[in-house]
């Protein structure tokens, strides 16, 4: 198989249309699609059988896990189920061939033309295993994404994303992509450990996960659009919102504040199992029966 798509899902209702938006956005048909939710499939969904359904309580940095873990495909997409892919970009098919560029330019030692925008720091003796595209999303309701530069895309630009350490140093190379979502070697992925579960979401795990992919030595390429993102505040983004503020970026900028994580690269893979099996702000008594 080529390509496993996953994502944490909490929005049954939206499901089908991310589904269909999927589908629409690429040519692969090669492909599985994975979703890891509390909540079941609707019969249509679960007769397809290109949909895998895994059912977990944990939060969403575990269920992302999972779905890694499940994945069969030589290729990996994380998404998200409160937005749709964009079809008019053609982010997919473009990234598969930024990837082949990429991969040609590590086996020749010569940088593909393409890369010199797109990943300005190639480096052509790079693993190609470890090349990966980030793409870019939008979110409209809150003005983010829409008509900024590929350099919106870096840390430097996000101000609460650059811990200092106590030398008064910036610990996280501005220059560094974020990979909120993106094109990846399964093999690779796996071999990094995926995400640190200890984060409650993947708003600032995918940062940590970005920064010690990069340190690990990956090319990372700058994609086009991916999806367009339809997510309100409150309701039920109100546990990611609270998982966010009170456990993810204080963790976050407890490690990348202490300048020894400049060797922190590789993960245990199985961290998710250090997660709580029930996810606590968003099932408060517990597993629902």
């Amino acid at each position: 198989m080529k390509l496993s798509v996953f994502l944490s899902g909490i929005h049954p209702d939206r499901w089908i249309p991310v589904f269909q938006s999927f589908v629409s956005a690429t040519k692969e048909r090669d492909f599985e699609f994975i979703i890891v939710s509390p909540y079941d499939l609707c019969p249509r969904l679960a007769d397809n059988p290109c949909i895998k359904h895994i059912k977990d309580f944990g939060c969403p940095s575990r269920c992302y896990q999972l779905g890694l873990l499940a994945c069969q495909g030589d290729y990996v997409i994380w998404a998200v189920d409160d937005g749709l892919f964009a079809k008019k970009s053609k982010a997919i098919d473009k990234a598969f061939w930024l990837l082949s560029v990429a991969d040609e330019s590590c086996r020749t030692g010569i940088v593909h033309p393409a890369l010199a925008e797109k990943c300005p720091t190639f480096n052509p003796a790079g693993d190609p295993k470890k090349n990966m595209v980030s793409f870019k999303y939008i979110e409209a309701k809150f003005g983010k994404g829409k008509n900024a530069r590929d350099v919106y895309w870096t840390i430097g630009q996000h101000q609460h994303l650059r811990p200092y350490g106590t030398c008064g140093r910036q610990v996280c190379p501005p220059h560094y992509w974020l990979i909120m979502v993106g094109l990846a070697k399964r093999e690779y992925l796996l071999e990094l450990g995926g995400w640190d579960c200890a984060y409650e979401h993947l708003g600032i795990g995918a940062v940590d996960f970005a920064i010690r992919v990069q340190q690990d030595g990956a090319n990372v390429i700058i994609g086009s659009k991916l999806m367009d993102l339809t997510h309100t505040r409150g309701g039920h983004h109100t546990p990611v919102q609270d998982g966010h503020n009170f456990n993810d970026i204080p963790m976050f900028e407890k490690i990348w504040s202490d300048s020894n994580s400049v060797h922190r690269t590789k993960i245990p893979l199985d961290n998710w199992k250090n997660a709580p099996e029930v996810w606590a702000r968003r099932f408060p008594n517990g597993k629902p029966e």
